[in-house]
């Protein structure tokens, strides 16, 4: 592990100095990771990330969430995917402070219902509808679709029914950096 004191200010209190640690990780599935970790000793202040030092071949995962039993797969998001339900028109794409993540399918639709929640629309009826069959996937009673983009192939969803391609040309044009984006236009079934 490298630690270093750095004489800058922490972002959340604005009191010098902060601290940087690193350390290389080997990861199943991924090889070696950095894990980095910002963090201020005066007010808490906690920032980390991953960063994978593989790049690999553009890929797209996609997988039919089709039961309960279908939350417990393994999605890893790297700082560089883009995850899309395309159902309820929910799509998560990488920004600036982008976080890479291990979690399962739960874990994504927990991910996209905090965000609803804390979304201020004028459309709360949409917003509701979202929430509410966020609940239905989660309990198996509606299927959707899980993708996630990634132009340096490092994301995953790792189950059976899981599938992986390579992506088009087409399709790593149209990756885009930003927040949580929702089509808020109402969806036929």
């Amino acid at each position: 592990m490298f630690a270093l004191q750095i004489e800058t200010p922490c972002p959340a209190c604005f009191i010098k100095p902060i601290y940087y640690t690193t350390t290389t990780i080997d990861i199943p599935y991924f090889g070696e990771i950095i894990q980095t970790t910002v963090f201020c000793k005066k007010c808490g202040y906690r920032h980390s990330d991953i960063i994978i030092t593989n790049v690999n071949e553009p890929t797209r995962y996609r997988y039919p969430i089709a039961s309960e039993k279908d939350m417990f797969i393994r999605v890893v998001r790297s700082s560089s995917g883009t995850i899309y339900l395309p159902e309820i028109g929910a799509t998560v794409e990488p920004g600036p402070l982008a976080e890479s993540f291990v979690s399962n399918i739960e874990g994504v639709l927990e991910r996209i219902k905090n965000v609803t929640e804390d979304m201020d629309t004028k459309n709360r009826e949409k917003k509701k509808e979202i929430l509410e069959r966020i609940e239905k996937i989660r309990n198996g009673k509606e299927k959707a679709t899980l993708i996630i983009d990634d132009p340096l192939g490092n994301s995953a969803i790792i189950g059976k029914k899981a599938k992986k391609r390579k992506l088009t040309d087409d399709e790593l044009k149209k990756l885009k950096m930003g927040p949580l984006i929702f089509d808020m236009g109402i969806r036929k079934k």
